[in-house]
């Protein structure tokens, strides 16, 4: 499904996902982990072994996912388009 078609979708994704009280996560970045948007730091003996995005968030990731895109492409507000560019010239 494509959630810049209906925007509204993904809000409606997102806080069904989360729910409206967001004090259970507690900070943003356990709010990330509980989504899954952050990459698993799997290493031993000073070897990465794995960096993948886990596979929790089902029907969140995609949700966000397709509103970071939408936020990137918006001219009207170039606030994300503007640190999307300043990380694409970095890593290429």
């Amino acid at each position: 499904m494509h959630y810049t078609m209906y925007p509204n979708h993904s809000a409606v994704t997102i806080l069904s996902e989360i729910g409206d009280d967001m004090s259970q996560f507690g900070s943003a970045k356990r709010l990330c982990c509980w989504g899954g948007l952050t990459p698993d730091n799997n290493e031993s003996a000073g070897k990465k072994k794995s960096v993948r995005i886990t596979r929790a968030g089902v029907y969140l990731k995609p949700a966000l996912v397709q509103v970071a895109h939408a936020a990137v492409k918006d001219l009207k507000r170039p606030y994300y388009k503007i640190k999307y560019e300043r990380i694409m010239r970095r890593r290429g």
